[in-house]
């Protein structure tokens, strides 16, 4: 049975605010949608942070915040306000007899439509029109928001975009489990591994890319090097970014885009990789070792087989011999580094 309708409303901001700070959904991107899939995201230079639930035995609730400056009406004035805000709720597919009797699916019914008021606010669903596509339903509140006016912001009330409804079909099944984490839906790339990617090379870049980073809960402020290290989402999945590279992978379920992860040997990964694979020698703090590198211009992946008292080994690696890391970044001979 669904939730009572007094719960529908948790993510309308209680304060008027700009119009702007609410984002219209951007066309669908390759890899996870930010709107059903549950972690932070960086999309088209934004940070977006979703977290999903069951809403009853048979749907699921993601809900979407998006860091933004928002303009807020504090008493008779305006305020900006910067920081995580309400974007939207996204019902993931479900069967239309899910919602019978909830007017968010408009109760189920193709093309349905719905007005109501819940705890004195106005609500309209629409389902099936040119707005939501075939195989959806959008609701809006009536509520107050900030608009600009002559150059001013002004109060103004009227209907804005809260949540939609998605209904399997086709070949669009139900989902009745909350997804995974984007970072265990995401592979390791020569550019990143989803949300991680290209850190930057210069200290300014380094510093945007960890306060995003920060934002978005992956890493938080240490007490060596009064510098960040990695939050428990990167460290429980054995990721890294405060290394030499943009991204380090450790544990054994990560993939690449070819599909090596850890704990293969490096003839598997050469198989997988054919001829782009090669064993290059790198300096480590004067010492050579030896890596697995898959190299495009600047970037490269770099497979790392552990030394037996050191890094890497200092002989050429063998076929045999197993991938304890991977990690994607700049192009590098020295991988020397400090740890500050």
């Amino acid at each position: 049975m669904m939730r009572s309708l007094s719960r529908i409303a948790i993510g309308v901001v209680a304060a008027a605010t700009a119009m702007a700070g609410l984002v219209a959904r951007p066309a669908e991107a390759a890899g996870p949608d930010v709107y059903t899939t549950p972690g932070g995201h960086i999309q088209n230079g934004r940070l977006w942070d979703t977290k999903c639930e069951k809403y009853s035995s048979s749907v699921v609730r993601c809900t979407t915040r998006i860091w933004a400056t928002q303009v807020v009406q504090v008493g008779n004035g305006f305020r900006s306000v910067t920081g995580w805000h309400f974007n939207n709720l996204t019902y993931l597919p479900s069967a239309r007899s899910a919602w019978k009797t909830n007017p968010l699916g408009a109760y189920g019914v193709e093309g349905g439509t719905a007005a109501w008021t819940s705890n004195g606010r106005r609500w309209r669903t629409e389902c099936d029109t040119a707005a939501t596509g075939r195989g959806g339903c959008r609701s809006y509140i009536w509520t107050n928001y900030v608009a600009t006016s002559g150059g001013s912001y002004v109060s103004r009330s009227g209907w804005v975009f809260n949540n939609i409804v998605r209904f399997a079909q086709g070949s669009i099944p139900p989902v009745t489990k909350i997804p995974a984490h984007v970072l265990d839906q995401s592979v390791l790339t020569i550019n990143g591994l989803g949300p991680l990617g290209i850190i930057g090379s210069t200290t300014a870049q380094r510093n945007a890319t960890l306060v995003n980073y920060a934002r978005l809960g992956y890493v938080k402020l240490g007490s060596i090097c009064d510098s960040y290290v990695e939050a428990a989402p990167l460290t429980s999945r054995k990721l890294f970014v405060m290394g030499r590279a943009d991204v380090a992978v450790s544990n054994t379920t990560t993939r690449t885009d070819m599909g090596a992860k850890v704990g293969m040997t490096v003839g598997q990964v050469k198989a997988l990789y054919g001829s782009a694979f090669k064993v290059v020698q790198k300096e480590n703090y004067g010492e050579m070792q030896y890596f697995g590198s898959v190299r495009t211009g600047n970037r490269e992946l770099i497979f790392r087989v552990a030394g037996p008292d050191s890094y890497a080994p200092s002989v050429p690696l063998k076929d045999s011999d197993v991938i304890a890391e991977m990690s994607a970044g700049v192009f590098t001979t020295d991988v020397s580094f400090d740890g500050c």
